[in-house]
């Protein structure tokens, strides 16, 4: 038994030790796991633990919503920066600066709403 983190709250649930395969053929190895409460035709909800081994991008082109992982990482993604300066701003507020921002300017959009 342990004490899970959730959505709704905090929860004492059951432990197991399992090896998790995903679809495309990477898996995992004793990995420890705690029952939950999904949504019907949900097998399992992947945490940080996991997602944090490789790469993982989720893509929804022309509504077609595609998941992809790989194991080990390859190479940094980031989607802001591959637009490149100027091309997305908010829709309200300041600039916001071409990369990345700093947490500073999350923060003050967060203030402004």
């Amino acid at each position: 038994m342990a004490r899970a983190h959730t959505a709704g709250g905090v929860v004492q649930t059951e432990t197991y030790l399992v090896n998790i395969l995903l679809p495309n053929g990477v898996g995992f190895s004793n990995m420890t796991v705690t029952r939950g409460e999904l949504s019907a035709g949900t097998d399992i909800l992947i945490g940080m633990d996991i997602i944090t081994q490789g790469d993982l991008a989720i893509t929804n082109v022309s509504g077609n919503t595609v998941f992809s992982f790989r194991v080990p990482s390859q190479v940094a993604v980031d989607f802001v920066k591959e637009m490149g300066p100027g091309v997305f701003a908010p829709v309200a507020g300041p600039p916001r600066p071409s990369g990345n921002p700093p947490l500073s300017w999350w923060k003050s959009r967060k203030k402004r709403k």
